[in-house]
């Protein structure tokens, strides 16, 4: 499902991004994920870009996985100011995900985790990430998951829409770039986004879905359930049931 408002998140979105970024079990966990779909592929030296860098939660894992020039781009000036407060070494700039202001490829490796959802035209900005990217350079993406659990939630994010894993594959196939893998996290989201997304139980809650999973019994138990799940990612290699889909891709050689 695709928003009909068009608007871009509030400030307090950005708020609440940045209380929760630092210790929230979400945050913590798709650092986690992204640490381990990185290992090996960011070589000493190499540079890495991560475009709608938020507060800046991610920029720690490039630096911890090899990269020695880490770019962060927001559209969002909120968000980079958190950024700022956090964050040392990193060049930090104002960009659009569609015109990011770096020469052709300049990246060894480019993440975007949960930013395409809110493009307009989500295929136009993984065309430039594939100009920024070097020919062999890696892209990891994440996004959302199944356009039948759009929510209020969505409209509050300045979400466009919801993917399923075929419509982000053809959307990374699209861009020109070759697909190594699509799979589903966050599995054990699922039932409970069901039940307070699709059933009369949502309307007895309140607030946004950081706050409703930030309290510490409730954090410990996710976070346990996401290092388990990792688990079996890290064995089966994907999943085919997920809240958010991950996609990893590269700019194929030679083009």
């Amino acid at each position: 499902m695709t928003s009909t408002t068009g608007a871009q998140p509030g400030a307090d979105y950005f708020d609440v991004m940045a209380d929760h970024v630092d210790d929230h079990w979400w945050y913590a966990a798709r650092r986690e994920l992204l640490a381990e779909v990185l290992a090996g592929r960011v070589e000493a030296g190499s540079v890495a870009v991560d475009v709608g860098c938020g507060a800046g939660g991610s920029l720690a894992v490039l630096a911890d996985a090899g990269a020695s020039t880490i770019v962060g781009t927001d559209l969002v000036g909120e968000a980079l100011a958190n950024a700022r407060t956090r964050v040392g070494g990193a060049q930090l700039m104002a960009s659009r995900a569609e015109r990011l202001p770096l020469r052709g490829g300049a990246a060894d490796v480019l993440i975007s985790l949960d930013v395409i959802e809110h493009l307009d035209d989500d295929v136009a900005a993984l065309g430039e990430y594939r100009r920024v990217l070097r020919p062999g350079g890696t892209l990891v993406l994440s996004v959302p998951a199944y356009p039948g659990l759009w929510s209020r939630h969505d409209e509050w994010a300045g979400h466009r829409r919801r993917y399923r894993d075929g419509t982000l594959a053809a959307a990374v196939r699209s861009a020109g770039l070759e697909l190594d893998r699509v799979t589903h996290f966050f599995s054990f989201l699922v039932p409970p986004a069901v039940a307070l997304r699709r059933t009369p139980l949502g309307r007895l809650v309140s607030g946004n879905d950081e706050d409703a999973a930030a309290s510490p019994l409730v954090s410990k138990v996710l976070g346990g359930a996401a290092r388990a799940e990792r688990a079996v990612l890290r064995r089966a290699g994907r999943l085919p049931v997920g809240l958010s889909l991950l996609a990893v891709a590269r700019r194929p050689n030679g083009r």
